[in-house]
């Protein structure tokens, strides 16, 4: 039985954290503290000894201690131990649900209160076993996924998959739970039979039942929709397209929840299962096709709905995308001189002025004459060589004031950015040993 363990929430499992004054520069630090990414494991039972220290940054941003004048602890939830005002911890004896706490400190330096915490768990070494089948009516469903979310303070996940017969076991440390199957062509459920998680039945855990068995799921096949990609000009099928079905109005990004996707084979035919009733947006989409929204639009907001309903299959949902044509390339060429000699060498930077700023950078040749491609964009240049002074296009000393260039398809060739550049004032002198 292969099963996955993912644990989606370390990233904020809990630093020890520095916690800064408002209106100050003091921070509060509490040792024992948790690694990066990971919170600090104590035993059932364990007592542990926190301490705190009060820093101030000084304006020349050293780090010194400050003297505490007052100091209070509290640990969150109270079922996961106990602290004295001293900082002494002491853990639940008994593991419970409660498997992740906080343990917060709040100090007073003179007039300022600062606080820190620290985010612990509960070292554990006993493991529960979620056990059950997926089916569709009377037939095992093989390789269905099967996760196990905790419910609490830091959830997380664990998954697995079932076997040739539709049956899985996946083991989990003690906690509570909520149980959801999945299936490619089926629609998901949570268990007991229901499709909303605020709906699923919680599994706690308890020492005196180490498997909890007969979580067993029928999944239903739900609706689908069909039917054909292909080239608008040739009519000839386009195979590996994706085409997506986007619940409601919802046309965010692949992964997310109420959208689904398949992809076209070498008929550029495709098949979307396991669709709840509800209306879809559906769009074909290929590296060399411009995008295209059913039926035949550029844009969601102009697109018609399918409607799936009573899990029936529509078909004929067809595409007829246009190829997509490159970007055009622009050039931009000129030439710098210093009053009629050129300047070989010379840096011209062509600067994009869009949200996205970026520079494509050329050189002079030995005549003084620079050609520079770029895509499509909006662009202000300029000229830069050692010893004279920089200059924007259109003898424009800054880059507010320098000409904007908008490309323009029926205008490949943007040319005559010519510069004239001066040499400027020097300053001279010379450094001694003053000894």
């Amino acid at each position: 039985m292969k099963q996955v363990l993912q644990w989606t929430l370390v990233l904020f499992l809990g630093f020890a954290s520095v916690a800064l004054a408002q209106n100050s520069r003091m921070i509060l630090l509490i040792e024992p503290a948790a690694s990066p990414g990971s919170p600090l494991a104590i035993e059932a039972g364990e007592v542990v000894q926190f301490s705190a220290k009060a820093y101030e940054y000084s304006s020349a941003g050293m780090k010194v201690e400050v003297p505490i004048t007052a100091i209070t602890w509290s640990v969150d939830p109270a079922t996961f131990g106990s602290i004295t005002q001293q900082g002494e911890f002491t853990a639940t004896a008994h593991m419970t649900n409660i498997l992740h706490g906080t343990i917060t400190a709040t100090a007073s330096v003179g007039p300022v209160t600062i606080s820190s915490s620290v985010v612990a768990r509960l070292r554990s070494n006993a493991s529960y076993t979620f056990s059950g089948t997926v089916l569709h009516g009377n037939t095992a469903i093989k390789d269905a996924k099967v996760v196990i979310t905790s419910v609490g303070m830091l959830p997380f996940m664990l998954d697995g998959r079932t076997d040739a017969n539709g049956a899985y076991s996946i083991n989990v440390p003690p906690g509570s739970y909520i149980v959801r199957a999945q299936a490619h062509g089926y629609l998901p459920q949570y268990f007991d039979g229901v499709s909303d998680p605020q709906d699923a039945k919680v599994f706690d855990t308890d020492p005196a039942q180490q498997v909890i068995g007969n979580i067993d799921f029928n999944l239903d096949t739900g609706g689908s929709i069909r039917g054909q990609v292909t080239d608008a000009a040739t009519a000839a099928p386009i195979e590996h397209a994706l085409v997506y079905a986007f619940e409601g109005n919802n046309t965010r990004p692949p992964g997310n929840v109420g959208q689904f996707v398949a992809r076209t084979d070498v008929h550029g035919a495709y098949v979307i299962e396991g669709l709840p009733d509800g209306d879809y947006l559906v769009s074909a989409n290929h590296k060399d096709y411009i995008t295209q929204f059913y039926d035949g639009q550029e844009t969601p907001s102009t697109a018609t709905a399918v409607t799936v309903s009573g899990g029936a299959a529509i078909d004929d949902i067809d595409f007829a995308l246009n190829e997509r044509q490159p970007d055009p390339v622009f050039t931009f060429s000129g030439s710098v001189h210093a009053g009629s000699t050129p300047i070989p060498g010379a840096t011209i930077s062509i600067i994009h002025k869009g949200r996205l700023p970026y520079t494509i950078d050329g050189q002079t040749d030995a005549n003084g004459y620079f050609s520079i491609e770029v895509p499509p964009g909006s662009y202000i240049v300029r000229a830069e060589a050692s010893g004279y002074m920089t200059l924007f296009f259109d003898n424009a000393g800054t880059a507010a004031e320098a000409h904007v260039f908008v490309t323009d398809p029926s205008q490949l060739l943007i040319g005559n950015i010519d510069f004239n550049l001066s040499k400027g004032g020097s300053i001279r002198g010379q450094v001694t040993d003053e000894a």
